[in-house]
């Protein structure tokens, strides 16, 4: 198999990648695997398996060999100077990349509360933020997924695509608002003008994918989201596509919608102060993370 990803939503978690991907994915001449994080180029354990096993292992599919764009939507690239080089490498000089932002306070919060849900975070918001820099720390030393408790490092979007732009060809690059998603046409416009695709979009209603959520049943969200027996013995015998499907379908089943946490003003005062710099640079570049 050819190397054939030539499509890369490289950012920015919890900013609207999976409405992003969903969208995309909904136009015949894109594939966007169902498990749209596939993690290959900033996990070093799935980067050591090599690009013939990326692309068996997400891309084996007729309707991915018949798509002109195939896609990869890891929200965590953009953050992982590493795992850029590495795409830069692999990726050939016509590949496209996407980022999509958001106010960075906004995004910072969803994440924490994300992790919550998720079982990763007993903190509470303050204390998370103070212990963030050893956490990364900690998740770098490992080799592990170090982003998971990054909250404010993962949006500095000014920083980030700055690096970015060292490897990236600007007019390969396209970034997004997630306000933008809510005017679903003006979005699919810029799409096929940015991927020159020939065929128009389906005509699509508004809709938010990855709605705020959290887990019925902890022991069932702990089988679909942690490695254990069951997990590894289907995964020896369903293939991929499939056994995202039915972890995705038992995922929807076990999740109820959950409200926004309330954040003091004071925390998200400070959560500005830390953003304010990187944002000036962020515009400087000509990029805005939200309408102003």
């Amino acid at each position: 198999m050819t190397r054939n990803v030539n499509l890369f939503i490289i950012g920015v978690q919890k900013c609207g990648t999976t409405s992003l991907a969903d969208l995309l994915n909904s136009h015949p001449e894109v594939f966007i695997p169902s498990i749209k994080e596939t993690y290959f180029f900033c996990l070093d354990e799935n980067y050591a398996n090599g690009p013939d096993w990326y692309e068996q292992e997400f891309y084996a599919t007729s309707k991915s060999q018949a798509a002109r764009w195939r896609g990869d939507a890891t929200p965590f690239y953009l953050a992982d100077r590493p795992a850029l080089e590495r795409i830069a490498e692999y990726a050939a000089d016509d590949t496209r990349f996407l980022v999509i932002l958001r106010d960075p306070v906004k995004r910072a919060i969803s994440a924490f509360q994300h992790q919550q849900r998720m079982g990763h975070e007993s903190l509470e918001l303050a204390e998370a933020l103070q212990a963030e820099t050893g956490r990364i720390a900690e998740g770098r030393e490992a080799k592990g997924r170090w982003w998971r408790h990054a909250y404010t490092n993962v949006g500095l979007y000014g920083a980030q695509l700055e690096s970015a732009l060292e490897v990236i060809d600007r007019k390969n690059l396209m970034v997004l608002r997630q306000d933008e998603l809510s005017d679903t046409g003006a979005v699919q416009n810029k799409l096929a003008a940015f991927l020159e695709l020939a065929a128009p979009f389906p005509d699509l209603k508004e809709s938010k994918s990855n709605p705020a959520a959290m887990p019925r049943f902890g022991l069932l969200n702990t089988i679909l989201t942690r490695p254990n027996p069951v997990k590894s013995l289907v995964r020896t015998i369903v293939p991929r596509e499939l056994r995202t499907k039915i972890g995705m379908a038992l995922d929807r089943l076990n999740s109820k919608p959950v409200g926004r946490i309330d954040v003091d003003a004071e925390v998200k005062d400070q959560l500005w102060q830390q953003f304010d710099a990187d944002q000036k640079k962020l515009n400087a570049l000509g990029f805005h993370s939200h309408k102003a």
